[in-house]
């Protein structure tokens, strides 16, 4: 059978011209003898659908897309494999249609509706495991959008000749399975196709969606592990390939697999990213980017050319009192051949005195290039960048200034902790040495205001103080570590404090932060909390861990009575006096018998 992949770039729910180019690839497909066309997740719909997902008319624009190209699709007599989004009562799901001679039939529905049939007992027995199978004359096809999917399909011990992996989760670098053919290197999806013994398609959708990208790396791999056919990372791609399953191997001429770079996936995905955001509404956006000699600002830049290329990149040079800094941000931008405008501390000195600020404080030297970014933006119709990073909207936002951050449009880097772009900025330096060398040492490194961390960093280099503070913030952002589990891991609980401490008291200045890529597994703004919390994460005793524990058995023992009595109105009430009496013991506060002053667990 001879299959055609897409791995395209679209723009979220734009179904006209969606529509258009998937029914020219598969005229294209269908002219060189395709059985059928694959298409990526999320190219029609897009991954995310905000306020529209509640619009009736917008769920019937889905439908009327799904019947217009099924009628195409009919004429042109091929099939089509069509994951979207749809939206539900519940919020949204991954769809995959299989459309053959007009005939659409969505595989996840259908799949949970034959289970359905075996009664509730098989609907719940088997609601994550759902296959989403389909046949091809006597070929048997299922597919799954990630590797819980997969993982659960090779358990179930399906007999499949061919398995469509259709990437239903956006590129992240905490998941290797997101790339794609990268991955394989891994030691990825190897392992399972062997024990499906089917062959694999993998497809995967490219470009940045607002906030996330796409990786792309499509991939066709024979039950054996031999790779047949590979497509590029964070390239659109189009190709058809040949699937026999009757054929038992080896390959002729097998493609190598795709070496595993981090540094080059996590640039190349955030270099799609802006160059995608900076034509957000179909219209090219230059950028404007700040030099000021700091590795942060050289690894902007950077990515803004390599994103949109020189002539579209306009650089503010900010001289900060540091000549050797000013020197270096003039020579980066000849070396990237930048067109520059300058604000020079004459400049800074003339407009601080006719606003009557003090240009010594950092806070009114930001607003002021502030207010000369969005001039640039605005004579070159263009969108201001930021070069904040991951870890100054967790630890700086509340002294270093909010204006410069808050003018940009997008922040790159805001999903990157400060150790991790280094690593980038080093990549980037081995492809093209554009940056002079000093820029590369010219970051800080967060101040905690704590003295404990100043003794204990006084032996360390910047760069192991800077990884010592991420790795703190990754172990409880990303990892979702307790404060004792990150303690106990080998970190001391005075410097977890002053992270955490430092983290939370930012909160309400990153209530207003412009866009940035994610590309971890949690971002800093999804770890949020309510700005007025008084809460603080501590260490906990073994003695607090045995009354929690206490706690809730003495909770479940009694729900377990409470479920076999006859008098139900008298053991609720009696369960809610003994949850308000251990709630008043766990929380160690004897001297305020009334606590709870109204509710279920007060004395009223």
């Amino acid at each position: 059978m001879k299959i055609a992949i897409s791995q395209m770039s679209t723009h979220s729910a734009d179904f006209d011209v969606t529509l258009r180019r998937m029914i020219a690839q598969a005229r294209l497909a269908k002219s060189q003898d395709a059985d059928l066309i694959v298409f990526p997740f999320p190219a029609l719909t897009g991954p995310d659908f905000g306020g529209m997902g509640t619009l009736d008319s917008f769920g019937q624009a889905i439908a009327l897309a799904q019947v217009a190209l099924a009628d195409e699709l009919e004429k042109i007599q091929i099939s089509a494999l069509v994951p979207l989004l749809i939206p539900a009562p519940f919020g949204t799901f991954q769809e995959v249609v299989f459309i053959k001679e007009g005939n659409i039939m969505p595989l996840r529905y259908a799949s949970h509706a034959l289970t359905a049939q075996e009664g509730p007992h098989g609907w719940m027995a088997s609601s994550g495991q759902e296959t989403m199978g389909f046949a091809l004359g006597d070929i048997t096809c299922a597919v799954v959008f990630n590797q819980e999917q997969l993982h659960a399909l090779v358990e179930s011990q399906t007999d499949l000749d061919i398995l469509f992996y259709l990437q239903g989760n956006c590129f992240t670098t905490d998941d290797d399975s997101t790339v794609l053919a990268p991955a394989l290197s891994q030691g990825l999806f190897v392992q399972d196709v062997s024990a499906l013994n089917a062959w694999l398609v993998a497809v995967g959708s490219v470009g940045g969606y607002d906030d996330v990208v796409f990786a792309g790396g499509s991939f066709v791999m024979a039950p054996w592990g031999d790779v047949s056919m590979q497509m590029p990372s964070f390239e659109e791609d189009f190709r058809l390939v040949e699937v026999d399953p009757a054929f038992e191997g080896p390959l002729a001429h097998p493609e190598p697999v795709a070496p595993y770079n981090k540094n080059a996936l996590l640039w190349d995905g955030l270099t799609l990213s802006l160059r995608d955001f900076l034509q957000f509404d179909k219209r090219v956006h230059d950028a404007v980017v700040v030099l000021d000699g700091t590795m942060a600002s050289a690894a902007l830049a950077a990515l803004a050319i390599d994103a949109i290329g020189p002539t579209r990149v306009h650089a503010l040079l900010v001289h900060t009192l540091d000549e050797a800094a000013y020197r270096d941000a003039k020579q980066l931008a000849r070396n990237l051949r930048l067109s520059t405008d300058e604000l020079t501390v004459r400049d800074a000195v003339i407009a601080s005195r006719a606003l009557q600020l003090d240009v010594t404080d950092a806070p009114m030297l930001d607003l002021l290039v502030a207010a000369r970014l969005q001039s640039l933006a605005t004579e070159h119709s263009a969108l201001i960048l930021s070069p904040a990073d991951k870890t100054a909207l967790a630890l700086e936002l509340q002294e270093s200034g909010n204006t410069r951050v808050h003018a940009a449009s997008y922040m790159p880097f805001g999903d990157v902790y400060r150790s991790q772009l280094l690593s980038l900025v080093r990549y980037r330096q081995s492809q093209s040495a554009a940056m002079p060398q000093a820029v590369l040492k010219r970051f800080t490194v967060p101040s905690l205001h704590a003295h404990y961390f100043e003794n204990l960093c006084s032996s360390m280099g910047a760069e192991a103080q800077l990884s010592l503070v991420d790795s703190v913030l990754l172990s409880y952002i990303e990892q979702g570590m307790s404060f004792n589990d990150i303690v106990d891991s080998g970190n001391d609980a005075q410097l977890v404090t002053a992270v955490l401490n430092r983290m939370n008291a930012s909160e309400i200045a990153r209530r207003a932060l412009p866009s940035f890529a994610s590309v971890s597994a949690k971002t800093i703004t999804e770890n949020s909390r309510p700005i007025n919390a008084g809460w603080e994460d501590t260490y906990r005793t073994e003695d607090e861990f045995k009354q929690v524990e206490e706690f809730y058995k003495k909770i479940n023992d009694k729900l377990v009575e409470l479920a076999s009595g006859v008098d139900h109105t008298a053991k609720i009430n009696e369960a809610f006096e003994m949850l308000r009496d251990v709630i008043s013991s766990a929380v160690n506060d004897k001297g305020n018998e009334n606590r709870w002053g109204t509710g279920p667990f007060s004395n009223n």
